[in-house]
Formats: C-alpha cells, structure tokens, sequence
C-alpha cells in the first residue's frame, strides 16, 4: 500500500476523466489515486498501484483507431477490457504481493453487460472477464435540491436515462458527461 497504508490507485484513462477521482480520494483520505493515459502505462506504474481503474472507452487514444499507417491489430487494445487482460499478464509478471487488482470504469454498463440482468451485471461481468470489479461512472447531483427519489449523491449516468427532473439536478461541471 501507499503512504500512510492507503491504497493506491493508477486511473487509466485516455480522456483524463479521472481527474475528479483524484481530488475525491484526495479530499476525503481514503485513497493515494493518479491519473494515467495508457501510453503512460509501464511496469512502474503497476508496481506501484495497489488497483488499475481503467475506463472502458477509448475514444481519445489515437494510436489505437483504425486509419492509414495503424499499428496492426494485436498491438491496438480495443477496449478497457481488452487493456484491462494485457495489463493483468504484465502485473502478474512482477510478482508483486499483494498483485495489482484490476477493475473496469464504464459509463456504458447497459452495452458492456448486454445481456446481464441489472440486479448483479457488475459482479457478473467482473467474473465473466477476470477483473476484481466493474464500477458505472456516476455524476453528482446538487445537494440542496436532492429530491426524495435521489437518495445518494452520486448516480450512474445510466440510471439518469431520460428522467427530466433527475437530470436537471447534475452538478453543472458534471453535464458535460450525458449523453
């Protein structure tokens, strides 16, 4: 673990949504996080991580599209998950004690579990693809206008759907993230 035993946590993100995990876990004490694009990724980095966050879309990581000149496919993750299996094998390489854990962050959990039943998809696609977890992005919602039916601050942005009123309580910041 991290300074003072908290746990460490490398974000793996090609769009530096990350940013506002670090400070979250910064702010409150209860983790050691840092962002990283996957190009940033070395072996260091998964020494040092007690868990790998990596986001399932990566959309703004330009060696990997198809085009002219691309690297042939084996060398151009698809996704977060297919990072997620090359990572692992790397982590295990170094034989660290305890091994780095691996864990998917998603705001697309309904295409990504598709067909998973919504009560446990989570759990059950972490299982289904070696992964430790599977977590859905979330916005926050305005505090002092929570309503009776949004009993949490945070929401995956999955459960917002087309619920009017739900959306209209996104922290501004946040509404950049719906779709």
């Amino acid at each position: 673990m991290g300074q003072d035993d908290l746990p460490r946590i490398a974000i793996i993100d090609d769009a530096r949504e990350g940013e506002e995990l670090v400070t979250l876990f910064s702010s409150n004490g209860r983790a050691e996080a840092r962002v990283f694009h996957p190009r940033e990724v070395s072996e260091e980095t998964l020494r040092w991580a007690d868990l790998a966050l990596i986001d399932f879309q990566l959309d703004e990581w330009p060696e990997i599209r198809d085009g002219d000149g691309a690297a042939p496919i084996a060398q151009r993750p698809r996704d977060g998950l297919a990072l997620a299996g090359i990572l692992r094998r790397y982590a295990a390489n170094l034989q660290r004690d305890p091994p780095t854990a691996m864990a998917l962050w998603t705001g697309h959990l309904d295409n990504v579990a598709a067909p998973l039943p919504p009560e446990n998809r989570e759990h059950v696609l972490a299982r289904m693809t070696n992964l430790e977890w599977v977590f859905p992005k979330a916005v926050r919602l305005q505090p002092d206008d929570w309503p009776v039916f949004a009993d949490r601050p945070w929401i995956p942005v999955e459960e917002l759907g087309s619920d009017s009123r739900l959306r209209s309580l996104v922290v501004p910041e946040d509404r950049e993230k719906l779709p």
